[in-house]
């Protein structure tokens, strides 16, 4: 396959011009983010089946060109998570229709979670390389070794993606239903103020210390971002929801925290005081739902019990259905909180609902 490094932005403005005619293109980014909060791109690679582009972002000053690729052309990448991520941090887009091959080889069986080499395998045969895949990209040169990972990255990406559209058959739009989910849930989660739903110990607590374990996860990510740190760097997440808890009046009070360095106090801890001495008690809207109950979570396994038998009966793991962070809400009584997943799961939603309100709920 054709290689053509892009390593000016002439040449980026004119390649992408192209691409955008495209009806899709694979892509693939290395990124270093070890030391960060943000992910440094190192090289973004781009396929169209017979040639692979691959572009120096360290060469590169205005990512329009992106923007508009994500915009225009639809987008195959694998294991999309942090690419999506890359994406954001270069052009601040995501795809308008992403095509993630890891879903799409759970939707024809393979198993949910499939790394790339194995999804490349199970299609090809072929075997490739792992070596390069915590290596430097930010450094130069790049070596022969990296460049020869980088490409059959995009390569196989976008060799296995028509075979894999193929076995899909009528599932394919499913697919792209669920591009625009994991689309609109990363958009979603990149808002700082977003990532205080992920603080599941809060629920533990009443509204009041919720509220400042808010406060403070605010505070963190704000600060994560605009310093480039990695957040746990900045504060760790037991320590943070230990002082909220604690509540401390005087920065003295806060030594005897686990994981709570003399450091970040002497540097933060007036802040934080002034914080959480202005926090408001969290919302019903906001507040994270306390841990399930023993009787909770019997129901919740046979809640999942009853997704797994229906996945089975289209062939599939029960992963392709429903996860453990959707899946809790509805042992509240919270099936609204679905009404968002991608179409073609909805029935099966449908169903699970009557099996579990019928002979379960009634126990």
């Amino acid at each position: 396959m054709n290689v053509i490094w892009v390593k000016d932005q002439a040449t980026f403005i004119e390649v992408f011009a192209q691409l955008c005619e495209l009806d899709w293109v694979a892509l693939d980014t290395e990124f270093e983010r070890r030391t960060t909060f943000y992910p440094h791109a190192g090289l973004i690679q781009i396929s169209d089946g017979s040639t692979v582009w691959l572009v120096d972002p360290l060469c590169i000053d205005d990512w329009d060109p992106l923007a508009q690729l994500l915009r225009s052309t639809s987008i195959v990448m694998h294991a999309a998570s942090e690419d999506l991520e890359v994406m954001r941090k270069l052009c601040g887009e995501f795809p308008k229709r992403l095509f993630d091959t890891q879903t799409g080889a759970m939707l024809v069986g393979l198993r949910p979670g499939l790394g790339f080499a194995d999804f490349v395998e199970s299609f090809t045969n072929e075997v490739l390389a792992k070596d390069e895949t915590r290596s430097d990209w930010l450094a130069r040169p790049l070596t022969e070794a990296q460049i020869g990972y980088a490409v059959d990255d995009v390569k196989w990406l976008s060799i296995v993606f028509p075979k894999l559209l193929a076995r899909l058959g009528e599932r394919v739009d499913w697919v792209w239903q669920e591009g625009e989910y994991v689309v609109e849930n990363t958009r979603r989660a990149a808002q700082p103020e977003a990532f205080f739903e992920r603080i599941s110990r809060a629920g533990e607590y009443d509204v009041e210390i919720q509220g400042r374990v808010k406060a403070l996860s605010d505070w963190r990510e704000h600060t994560a971002r605009a310093k480039d740190i990695p957040r746990n760097r900045l504060m760790k997440e037991a320590a943070l929801v230990e002082l909220a808890k604690l509540n401390p009046s005087h920065v003295s009070q806060m030594t005897h925290i686990d994981d709570l360095p003399p450091g970040q106090i002497r540097r933060f801890g007036d802040e934080w005081i002034r914080i959480m001495s202005t926090a408001e008690p969290i919302s019903d809207e906001l507040r994270v739902e306390r841990p399930l109950t023993r009787g909770e979570q019997k129901q919740y396994k046979q809640l999942m019990a009853i997704f797994g038998r229906l996945a089975e009966t289209i062939e599939l793991p029960r992963e392709a259905i429903v996860s453990k962070k959707i899946a809790q809400p509805l042992i509240r009584g919270d099936w609204d909180s679905v009404s968002s997943i991608p179409k073609w799961r909805q029935p099966f939603y449908n169903d699970a609902r009557l099996e579990f309100l019928e002979n379960v709920k009634e126990v």
